[in-house]
């Protein structure tokens, strides 16, 4: 390749990276703040294949430390089974994540109910009769 062909090459993958840099700072700029389930809540929206698929992680949101995801898979699943997740979450330790991604229909628990089953069912029932969880 001859040296101005080089350049050529060189300058226009500089202007790619650029145009890329961009187009990064725009859709930084032009998202939606996190949406607030830091006191737990139902992740609202639809969501884009079947079943439990990173696909599906399309909603930014902030949850405190410890607090328990709910799968879309369990959230109107018999509370026994939804227990049972959790039961398993605690033991294995929550996730420590303060902004995640989510997807629709998810169940997140706060911390202070993930560890007493009663207040943990109490929490999900309130969801599911206030038609927080359709």
């Amino acid at each position: 390749m001859a040296d101005a062909d080089q350049g050529w090459v060189e300058g226009t993958e500089g202007w790619m990276r650029a145009e890329a840099a961009v187009a990064q700072a725009i859709a930084e700029l032009t998202r939606p703040p996190p949406l607030d389930l830091r006191r737990g809540g139902f992740v609202p929206g639809t969501a884009l294949v079947r079943g439990d698929h990173p696909s599906n992680d399309t909603v930014h949101a902030s949850v405190r430390p410890g607090a328990i995801v709910v799968p879309r898979s369990l959230s109107h699943a018999p509370m026994r089974d939804v227990l049972a997740f959790i039961a398993n979450a605690v033991r294995l330790g929550a996730d420590e994540a303060v902004h995640v991604r989510l997807s629709p229909g998810e169940i997140v628990l706060p911390p202070e109910v993930t560890r007493d089953p009663r207040r943990a069912a109490a929490f999900i029932e309130h969801l599911r009769s206030s038609g927080a969880c359709p």
